[in-house]
């Protein structure tokens, strides 16, 4: 996480709210550190709170992308769990420790907000319903105010593929490397690559193939499609996780020439289930949602 938002002299923060963990791990949410920058997937603010950790390096985290209207007063935004939408917020609630991190997307709620870039004041009440794989997590009393904040630099390139995986592997996918290509089978191939090597290692592959002649719309994926599908790959694993079941959105398409030369914008969203079977025959399973994708030659 970037904490270059961590609380200074000239800066304020309080971010309070009440929790309901199905697990009983958490009660309460007490914010500590913020960072705030203009995200590209989806083109909104990015506004992650976090919570000091605890004994076992345990911590909570708030993730919310807010549409960048401007100043605003006392406006209240649906909470979504359309990654898709520019009018809605969108909010994940997450807890996360050395080794894991646990995303619960917010499927409903609201937000109540002041935003003044004069100021650097963000005010907010708010509340919502998030879920991951059946298990929900309510927040409600949810209370904000962050004065004197300043935007925090990136240091790295923006994503162009993210989404939130869960199942055998809990995390939020942000791709650090991309190819679009014509791939041996004749199809448009859109590769992309989340990886770190410290403090936790991990490296995962989402990629996308769709028919090179496909126009742009919404596509089934299943296991004998013919039109599209999705390979997910833990390379820190054993397996090769292959679409099975989900949904794709083609909005931009690359333009493809005669000598399979590839240029433009191969862009859209997604949501997968991609299972694979081990030696002895046991399935396993990693599930992608929200998914939103925007890779460019």
């Amino acid at each position: 996480m970037n904490t270059s938002g961590k609380i200074s002299a000239n800066t304020s923060l309080k971010c309070t709210a009440t929790i309901k963990d199905e697990e009983d791990e958490y009660d309460a949410f007490d914010g500590v550190h913020y960072s705030l920058f203009m995200n590209d997937l989806p083109l909104k603010w990015l506004l992650n709170l976090r919570t000091e950790k605890n004994e076992n390096q345990d911590f909570q985290e708030f993730s919310f992308f807010i549409p960048n209207d401007g100043d605003v007063t006392d406006k209240t935004y649906a909470i979504t769990s359309d990654f898709t939408t520019t009018s809605g917020v969108n909010a994940l609630w997450s807890k996360s420790g050395p080794f894991s991190q646990i995303n619960y997307t917010a499927t409903e709620g609201s937000l109540k907000l002041t935003f003044d870039n004069s100021t650097k004041t963000i005010k907010a009440t708010f509340n919502f319903k998030g879920q991951n794989r059946g298990k929900t997590v309510t927040v409600s009393e949810g209370v904000l105010e962050l004065v004197g904040f300043t935007e925090s630099r990136r240091n790295y390139a923006a994503p162009t593929v993210v989404c939130d995986l869960s199942r055998d592997i809990n995390a939020r996918y942000e791709s650090n490397e991309d190819n679009l290509y014509i791939s041996s089978n004749n199809q448009i191939a859109g590769w992309s690559r989340a990886f770190a090597t410290r403090p936790d290692v991990y490296d995962y592959r989402i990629a996308i193939f769709i028919s090179r002649d496909l126009p742009t719309g919404t596509y089934a994926i299943s296991e004998d499609s013919k039109e599209v599908s999705v390979i997910f790959y833990n390379m820190s694993g054993s397996y090769i996780y292959h679409g099975e079941e989900g949904q794709l959105t083609i909005r931009s398409l690359p333009n493809v020439d005669s000598n399979n030369n590839i240029t433009g914008t191969f862009a859209g969203t997604f949501n997968f289930v991609a299972g694979a079977t081990d030696p002895s025959g046991g399935r396993h399973f990693t599930e992608a949602r929200n998914g939103v994708f925007s890779i460019t030659r």
